[in-house]
């Protein structure tokens, strides 16, 4: 760590962060070029948040990826201090143990960053799936849990579903459900000739953008998570919750 960066460190007392949570499907569906494309998606968006130094200064980001299972390969940090495993598919699809472990994990950073002097903003998690889950009744219990566990971090969530996710569905994972439309949870979901390689190119460019814009209202005194428009995505379409 360089000196400069230690005593932006030192400085940081009392700082907002805004945490992000990218929840990745690794199915067995996923596997060849379409893990090939994720891999290269979130080499680009961490590309893009390296490219922002306000985003340094005040995001951090976490990747779980999930199956049958689900794990942190990438614990909450600064872009900077990121480093990205390859991505490998196996396994079914199941929701649960993804927004358990995102429970978790966001617990354990938020006692972790306060520690630390750290003001934590309300987490957003971005859920991005190929399929429908074969746990529905624990997905849903696992993301009441998620959404309920402290009502004053209760996490944004925007869903984005291709090839056999639903509507219904990926509708489930968008939150908030109450408060105006600038603030309200959104869900995402492939048009039908559209290509995994062209939404996740389009989705990396809306993620880095939204992550941006979340970060420079920190500085106006009054932040705030900037969710996607529901027409930002390129070959899908969006819709509150």
């Amino acid at each position: 760590m360089t000196d400069y960066r230690q005593e932006q460190l030192a400085n940081t007392e009392g700082q907002v962060i805004m945490p992000f949570y990218l929840l990745c499907d690794v199915s067995t569906s996923m596997a060849g070029s379409d893990m090939d494309d994720l891999n290269r998606g979130v080499v680009d968006l961490h590309r893009a948040l390296l490219s922002e130094p306000i985003i340094n200064d005040l995001v951090m980001l976490s990747i779980i990826t999930f199956n049958h299972e689900a794990r942190t390969v990438v614990p909450l940090a600064a872009p900077e201090d990121i480093t990205l495993p390859q991505l490998t598919a196996s396994g079914g699809t199941q929701y649960g143990p993804a927004l358990r472990e995102f429970r978790r994990a966001f617990e354990a950073d938020r006692v972790r960053l306060k520690s630390q002097g750290k003001r934590v903003y309300r987490p957003c998690v971005y859920f991005l799936t190929d399929g429908e889950p074969n746990d529905k009744n624990d997905y849903l219990q696992a993301f009441t849990d998620a959404i309920t566990k402290d009502r004053n971090a209760y996490p944004y969530m925007c869903s984005f579903g291709f090839r056999d996710a639903t509507p219904a569905t990926m509708q489930t994972l968008a939150y908030p459900d109450f408060g105006d439309q600038t603030k309200r949870g959104r869900y995402f979901i492939a048009k039908q000739n559209a290509t995994i390689t062209e939404l996740l190119t389009s989705m990396v460019g809306v993620l880095a953008q939204s992550i941006l814009q979340s970060a420079n209202s920190v500085p106006t005194g009054a932040p705030g998570v900037a969710l996607p428009p529901p027409d930002a995505v390129q070959g899908m379409v969006g819709s509150f919750v």
